[in-house]
This record gives structure tokens, C-alpha cells and sequence, in this order.
């Protein structure tokens, strides 16, 4: 069982160096997904996969990128007629996949993760300029929380139908969408039988195998330079947020702004899109509900730091095996 606890105070650790560099036998995938720039290194394996790993990032964003006015998600979230089916091309199977993805974490969140609250913390970073600004709550809580009183899916046979039960129902998935469509990049590759691969998106990282030299170390993300404190990842994730992320979340099963004095929150797990989700949902927590989410969870690999407290006195709150990932100088 994972035991969550507290340290005294905040150790900023620093890596070992590792001089030695190691020449990358394989080759490198670099693009932008959904707004954001990516890098993809294989290790074993010179064989050109970049068309596979285009027709799964394509296949992705057709359906959950919203600057794409073609996209599913734009489709629906301009949609204003109620029960009103939008017929969707699914192909691939992504977005039946990916929906049901999203009910599975926002239960396994307790709902401090949701897809529809999204659309609502994007209202919020617009409106925190303002310090007279007051988010009328009360307001949203008809289009938030997913759930059958927004939407339905309907699949009959190879027909899918994603329909609105209230017209102001929104998604935005494009954090969760772009690391899931890396997990499944990932996924594909490692049918190729490559020996590491290490994918680093917007100050996440996914690694799977064992690299050369330093491959599988990354920042923890601090100010997202090497100089910050480090962690070894292998078959893992890593994501964070900061405070500056947490002025635009919202406690979704409290319908309240976000009251915690975390300042920052990484969580590393075998997979992205888990990382991600829970980096997010964990910051919108207390440090009660933190530990009793893990009394819950407790065979669970979500592993997590988190920096709380005041600029005089900050706190370390950690799981022991995240503490396991850091690299410590000698």
C-alpha cells in the first residue's frame, strides 16, 4: 500500500551529472499536437515510423482539438440544439475510447477531475486580471460535472452519436487528449521492440525502457531547465502543475474556488494521460483529501510531490516511492 507523508521542509535536490554521453542508436520525431511542441526519441531502431505516428495524433486531434473548427469537440460545443445527435466518424475508435476514458478518471478523481469543468477554468484565466472579479458558482453548476444530465453517448453497431441534454455544455480535453494520444504513440512504437523511448511534450515526459547516458532522466519542472531537480523515470510519466495553473481551477465537487496553499504538485504514473489528470485533480484537493484518496487507492501507482505552504515556510508532502525517483547528488 502507498503511504503518504509529510516532511519537515522543502529539500530542493539537485542530479547527479552524468558526463558521459552516450551516442543515440535510433532516431527522432519532433512535431506539434494540439498547440503543443513534442519530442519523440527511440532507441534500437533506425526504421522511419513516422507515418504511424502521424495517423495516431491525427486520429486524435480530428476529433478533441479545438482549434480545429472540423473537430468533434468544436462541433459540439457550437452546437446549441438539445438532444440533437452530432454523428461522429470514428474510424479509429478514438473517441469512443477516449469518452469513456474520461467517466473512468473523473470517478477514480472523485471528480476534482471533469471535462466539462474545463471549459469553465478557461472562463477563469480570462477574468483573473480582474481582481474584482467574482465567479458566479451558482451559475455554472448546471453545465458542469460530467455526467448524463449534459450529454450521452449513443454507439449502435459502428454508428456513434454524441448528443447535448443542456445547450451550453462544453468540453476541453486538449491537456488530457494531447498526453493520451503520446501514451498511445507510445504504445504503437513498443510493437517495433525498441529498447527505450522517451517522449517529452510541454514539460511532460513519457519513458518507457532503459536509454543511454542520462535518457531517462528529466526535470521535475520547477522552471523547466536540467539545473532543477531531477527524477529517474522508466516505464512512467511525469506531470505537474504550479500555483500561477492553480489560480484558473476550480473545486468542481465543492462548486468553490480552489483554498489549499499548494504550490506545486507533480505526479508521475505509467501512463500520461494518468499523470496528467491527477497532477490537476490532486492541486484542486486538501492535503486530507489527498491522503484519503490514497487510503482509497492505495495499490494505485499514482505517485505525487507536493510543494505546499508560504514563501517563509514551504512543506514537502510526498509518496514513497516518488521520493524513490529523484536522483540525489552523491
Amino acid at each position: 500500500m502507498i503511504r503518504f507523508f509529510i516532511l519537515a521542509s522543502v529539500i530542493f535536490l539537485s542530479a547527479c551529472q552524468n558526463n558521459s554521453k552516450s551516442t543515440l542508436q535510433g532516431r527522432e520525431y519532433q512535431g506539434i499536437f494540439m498547440g503543443k511542441q513534442y519530442k519523440i526519441e527511440v532507441v534500437g531502431d533506425s526504421t522511419n515510423y513516422e507515418k504511424e505516428i502521424d495517423d495516431i495524433l491525427r486520429g486524435v486531434a480530428e476529433h478533441f482539438d479545438l482549434n480545429d473548427t472540423n473537430s468533434t469537440i468544436h462541433r459540439f460545443n457550437y452546437n446549441k440544439d438539445v438532444f440533437k445527435a452530432i454523428d461522429i466518424q470514428d474510424n479509429g475508435h478514438f473517441f469512443v475510447r477516449f469518452y469513456h476514458k474520461m467517466e473512468e478518471m473523473k470517478e477514480w478523481s472523485k471528480g476534482y477531475f471533469d471535462p466539462t469543468s474545463i471549459a469553465l477554468d478557461r472562463v477563469l484565466q480570462y477574468a483573473i486580471a480582474d481582481p474584482e472579479f467574482t465567479p458566479n458558482f451558482e451559475a455554472f453548476k448546471p453545465i458542469v460535472g460530467f455526467g448524463p444530465h449534459l450529454m450521452e453517448l449513443k454507439e449502435t453497431g459502428n454508428k456513434v452519436q454524441w448528443i447535448k441534454h443542456h445547450r451550453d455544455a462544453e468540453w476541453d480535453v486538449t491537456e488530457a487528449a494531447s498526453c493520451w494520444g503520446m501514451d498511445l504513440v507510445v504504445d504503437k512504437l513498443k510493437e517495433h521492440g525498441f529498447s527505450a523511448i522517451k517522449v517529452s511534450m510541454a514539460g511532460k515526459y513519457l519513458i518507457f525502457g532503459q536509454g543511454p547516458g542520462d535518457f531517462n532522466v528529466v526535470p521535475m519542472g520547477f522552471t523547466g531547465q536540467m539545473q532543477d531537480p531531477q527524477i529517474r523515470l522508466k516505464n512512467r510519466a511525469l506531470s505537474f502543475k504550479n500555483g500561477q495553473d492553480k489560480r484558473t481551477f476550480m473545486n468542481i465537487p465543492k462548486g468553490t474556488w480552489v483554498d489549499n496553499d499548494f504550490q506545486w504538485v507533480s505526479v508521475s504514473a505509467p501512463s500520461m494521460l494518468t499523470s496528467e489528470i491527477f497532477s490537476k485533480a490532486f492541486m484542486c484537493m486538501s492535503m486530507d483529501e489527498v491522503a484519503q484518496w490514497y487510503q482509497t487507492n492505495g495499490e494505485s501507482d499514482v505517485q505525487s510531490s507536493i510543494i505546499y505552504g508560504t514563501k517563509e515556510k514551504m512543506d514537502r508532502a510526498t509518496t514513497e516511492e516518488f521520493d524513490r525517483l529523484i536522483v540525489v547528488q552523491p
